[in-house]
């Protein structure tokens, strides 16, 4: 999905502006990476790869267990709204 070059690239684009927004840390919260993507113009559609970047292990379990949940209601309700053809609507 991610190239390793862009991978990298994000990461030390994103670390500086964490460490001047928060404090030099080993992890940031969730809140703080959030906030720092969508404040300082980071394109929000990475913002998973900065959560696995800066969040500890039991952050991104709990972060990754309430997207799962989202995306697993989310696709629940597609088959709860079909029309009598079987067509999901579009989200």
């Amino acid at each position: 999905m991610f190239k390793r070059a862009a991978i990298k690239r994000y990461g030390h684009r994103l670390q500086p502006k964490l460490n001047k927004r928060y404090g030099e840390q080993s992890f940031y919260s969730a809140r703080q990476v959030r906030a720092t993507v969508y404040q300082c113009n980071f394109n929000p559609s990475y913002l998973p790869l900065g959560y696995l970047l800066f969040l500890d292990k039991p952050e991104l379990t709990d972060v990754c267990s309430g997207q799962l949940i989202l995306a697993t209601d989310l696709y629940s309700s597609q088959y709860l709204f079909s029309d009598s053809l079987g067509v999901s609507p579009p989200l």
